[in-house]
């Protein structure tokens, strides 16, 4: 109510908006924050799913190793340990080539175990990964 013009009411209203530049900053701002969370999200999945995809392959080698040695190479050493036997006891061959044919069966002995070992780390390895093991 003014004092001059006694037959009008006067209303105000007043309304705080921010300046363009500051409303574009914050949404930038939070935008950027989401990409930046997005790409780090991203970059963990990636890593996991790249180390699940080495272990599955590593795991698959050594079961591969595994069956090699065990149907293959440790079969073939025994053989050429019996043939190395019978060729000793008739006099062509000597101690020392025993001998040399019982550590090629010990040498694929050991390489089962140490490839037998290996699979079993890389298949723990593949369940932790997975989330089965904690």
């Amino acid at each position: 109510y003014r004092q001059q013009f006694r037959d009008y009411v006067s209303i105000g209203v007043s309304f705080n908006i921010p300046k363009k530049e500051v409303y574009d900053k914050k949404v930038l701002e939070a935008a950027n924050l989401k990409v930046s969370q997005e790409k780090i999200y991203l970059d963990v999945v990636n890593d996991i799913l790249s180390d699940i995809e080495d272990t599955y392959h590593l795991a698959n080698s050594y079961y591969d190793s595994y069956k090699i040695f065990n149907q293959f190479l440790l079969f073939q050493s025994q053989k050429v340990y019996e043939s190395v036997i019978s060729e000793y006891e008739v006099g062509k061959k000597n101690i020392f080539d025993v001998l040399k044919s019982l550590n090629q069966i010990l040498d694929v002995k050991m390489k089962l175990v140490d490839t037998t070992a290996e699979f079993n780390i890389s298949y723990k390895k593949l369940q932790k990964l997975a989330g089965e093991l904690q």
